[in-house]
């Protein structure tokens, strides 16, 4: 379009030998001319996420829109993510009695005979700790009789021959 100098920052203006007869029709089609050209030259370099958030009712339908349809997607991810991070939690809370019992019994088994676990839930894994415990203590009493039976006994044997 003769008449019109479109300067560096896209602005533009009329140049003064053509002004007066492209005035008129001039001030209407210059500015779509300009944002058309300036979407072309933009396209290859800006980024889709920057895409997004300059979206506008002339984009090409990729813009992220509120719709209840979306909406309900949102909500079911939320939920999804949610439900899974509960889960977590309530797993790990009932496999750490678990957890402690196990280490527990390998102390047991490697001689250790002071074992005992804290209950800390009324339930199952509680009642379970409970009379772990109680066998632990049991284990214990016997323990200490074998050994004061040995002690008796050692002497005699000793005496005799």
């Amino acid at each position: 379009m003769s008449g019109v100098e479109v300067l560096r920052d896209f602005s533009w203006r009329l140049t003064a030998s053509e002004a007066a007869p492209l005035r008129q029709g001039a001030e209407r089609q210059i500015p779509p001319c300009i944002t058309s050209a300036r979407k072309t030259l933009l396209r290859s370099s800006v980024a889709p996420p920057a895409r997004l958030l300059m979206a506008s009712q002339e984009t090409d339908g990729r813009a992220f829109d509120l719709s209840a349809a979306n909406t309900a997607k949102v909500a079911g991810a939320t939920g999804v993510v949610l439900a899974l991070g509960v889960s977590v939690m309530a797993a790990r809370r009932l496999i750490r009695p678990l957890w402690a019992l196990t280490d527990a019994a390998q102390r047991m088994r490697d001689g250790d005979g002071s074992a005992l676990v804290p209950v800390t839930t009324a339930d199952e894994i509680g009642r379970l700790t409970e009379t772990f415990n109680l066998m632990v203590t049991h284990r214990g009493r016997l323990e200490h009789q074998r050994r004061a039976m040995v002690g008796d006994v050692a002497p005699t044997g000793m005496a005799l021959g």
